[in-house]
């Protein structure tokens, strides 16, 4: 039976250019905001840093609870509910597998990046230092 009842917003992008990329989330419970992180990654893709936005989120988690995820990632939202067939990534597909995650929202690009924003307001900036080789 879960004990909680989350809410997960998760985010993830990666610029070839500049062989940078990162993830964030914020976990709600009844609204409130109970747990932010982020963290910068180098030497990965943009569908990469989707997944570790939710794997991370998941993991972050340790008792069983009832989890909607919101992201406004097709590739996420239609692997998981649509039975889109998983060509690439799959390590990290094998890691997201372990969870049972029974919803997922997509919210239009912008309308999650400005709710991430709201709810991350005290976001610092990272130099080199914080990055991790993905």
């Amino acid at each position: 039976m879960p004990t909680h009842k989350y809410r997960i917003y998760c985010d993830g992008a990666y610029s070839p250019a500049r062989n940078q990329g990162g993830i964030g989330f914020v976990i709600l419970e009844d609204d409130k905001k109970i747990f932010q992180y982020s963290k910068m990654y180098k030497n990965s893709t943009n569908q990469r840093m989707e997944q570790m936005a939710v794997i991370v989120a998941l993991e972050s988690i340790k008792e069983p609870s009832e989890i909607t995820i919101v992201t406004d990632s097709m590739y996420i939202v239609g692997t998981l509910t649509k039975g889109w067939k998983r060509k690439a990534n799959t390590d990290l597909w094998e890691r997201l597998d372990k969870y049972n995650v029974l919803k997922t929202d997509r919210l239009g690009g912008i309308s999650n990046l400005i709710h991430l924003r709201e709810l991350l307001p005290d976001q610092v900036q990272l130099n080199k230092s914080n990055y991790e080789q993905f």
